[in-house]
This record gives C-alpha cells, sequence and structure tokens, in this order.
C-alpha cells in the first residue's frame, strides 16, 4: 500500500482507532478545541454494528470470519458491514457546527474534500447511494458511479451551547483488492443469513485510476484540504489511556452512552 509515506496513525485494532475519533469529537464538545483532524488505518477485519451482535448466529459468524482472517470488531453505530485492512484509509474531522446547520451541510464537509482532491486527478467523482456496495449509504463518494468511500457522522451536544459538535468520518479505498474485501463482507452476510450479497462492480479503488505516484498525490492533496483551518488531534499517551480513572476512560465511557449516528460508513 502506497499511504505510508502520509503517516496516517496505525491502529492495533479498528475499535481503538474508532475510540480516537471518539475521543476527538468529545474534546470537541467539551470546548478544548474548536476543530481537528485524524487519519489512520488498522489491522485486517470487519467492522459491524451493534444491532448485528443480536442476531442468531453472530458468534459463529464472527468465528468463522476470523478463521478466513477478518476478525470481526464492533463500533456502537448503525449501518452495515465493513471493511478495514492494508490499502483502507480512514479520515475524520471533528468541528462544531453552526446554527441551523443540516445533516447534509455536516456530510459536505467531509465529501466536498474528497470529490474535490479526486477530480483534481481528472477522477469521475460525485455523492450519492451505489447500489450492490456493503453499507450503501446517500453519502458515499463515487467514482465512475461506484463507491469509494463510506461516510459517516455522529453528533454532540456541546456542553457550553446549544450547538452540536460533529465528528465526520470517511473510510476510502485506496489501494486494496476489491474481489477480497468484498467477499470477506459477502462471506460475514451469510454466514448470518442476511440474504445481503455486495457486488464488486459497484465498487472502486484508487489504484484502479491512478498511478503509484498519482495515488500519493491525491492523498496527500486530500488530507491538506481535510487539515484545513484544524490541526491533527493529538492522542491520549498510553499512561493516559491506561487505568480506569483516567479523563479518557471518562470521556469515551461518556460518548457511547450519549452519541448520536445519522447514518452508517
Amino acid at each position: 500500500m502506497r499511504i505510508d509515506a502520509h503517516t496516517p496513525t496505525h491502529f492495533e485494532t479498528a475499535e481503538d482507532g474508532l475510540n480516537a475519533e471518539l475521543g476527538m469529537l468529545t474534546a470537541v464538545s467539551e470546548g478544548k478545541i474548536s476543530r481537528a483532524s485524524l487519519a489512520w488505518t488498522t489491522n485486517q477485519s470487519l467492522v459491524v454494528p451493534t444491532q448485528v451482535t443480536r442476531r442468531a448466529g453472530y458468534s459463529n459468524a464472527a468465528l468463522r470470519s476470523a478463521s478466513r482472517g477478518w476478525p470481526v470488531a464492533i463500533r456502537r453505530t448503525g449501518g452495515g458491514t465493513t471493511p478495514q485492512g492494508p490499502g483502507i484509509l480512514n479520515v475524520a474531522i471533528a468541528f462544531e457546527l453552526p446554527e441551523g446547520a443540516r445533516v447534509d451541510n455536516a456530510y459536505a464537509t467531509i465529501c466536498d474534500p474528497i470529490v474535490a482532491a479526486l477530480r483534481n486527478f481528472d477522477l469521475d467523482a460525485s455523492v450519492g447511494p451505489a447500489n450492490g456496495a456493503f453499507c450503501d449509504g446517500d453519502f458515499n463518494v463515487l467514482v465512475e458511479g461506484r463507491k469509494i468511500a463510506g461516510t459517516a457522522q455522529r453528533w454532540r451536544r456541546c456542553r457550553s451551547s446549544d450547538r452540536q459538535a460533529v465528528l465526520a468520518h470517511a473510510l476510502i479505498l485506496v489501494d486494496c483488492e476489491i474481489t477480497d474485501v468484498v467477499n470477506a463482507v459477502s462471506a460475514f452476510e451469510d454466514s448470518l443469513r442476511t440474504g445481503f450479497c455486495p457486488q464488486d462492480e459497484a465498487h472502486i479503488a484508487l489504484s484502479d485510476r491512478l498511478s503509484d505516484a498519482q495515488r500519493t498525490d491525491a492523498i496527500s492533496d486530500l488530507l491538506a484540504r481535510l487539515r484545513k483551518n484544524s490541526k491533527p488531534f493529538e492522542l491520549p499517551s498510553t499512561a493516559q489511556r491506561s487505568g480506569e480513572a483516567t479523563e479518557m476512560s471518562r470521556i469515551e465511557e461518556d460518548a457511547r452512552r450519549e452519541w448520536v449516528e445519522l447514518t452508517g460508513s
């Protein structure tokens, strides 16, 4: 994968990355920072929403997925099954919404920079649904009508005002084998007997259209756009994150109870 030069944070598990995003959202909602961004990767896995764990046969499906090299992580939100791993980049921005802002305004904050960066390399980028894509939604970023990125947002009320803090997240297919990730999602869904079978042709990776050098430049362009007027989120140290009494543990548990997800990634 050719995203190492951009030094995204690498987390051992997807839960660690999602919790870091949650900490960023909480920091904004508590007024500690006004706007921050985070880019991260993690090891190969699938991520499923909490409600999936309540389905009959979930434990067996998760074990079977792990035996195929795709351990299952859980996120406390809605949506559908999504892949993680080498060749997949996660980017997120947390910020305070102005009064009167709507859901689509918040999505534009994450989608517009991605679309602009892709169009800068003459790719036919747009926003919309992609029938047959994993975790489909109205705010996918598409290239040639195929899903290259899924997006999500989470809101929390700011403690010092009536405004909302929002976390906007995107999962971008950078340099992965589409067939591999689609097969992993499909096999898990089949084990659960959901009847959903994602299709290869509904997805596209950046590597399918850009050379290594172009891909590196495109990601640099994207990250520069996302980080405009924000600063990289400073992750808590290992010492701060260990121990039940740390502030990070407190705010993470707080946010897990209170956050609101408007759509899945």
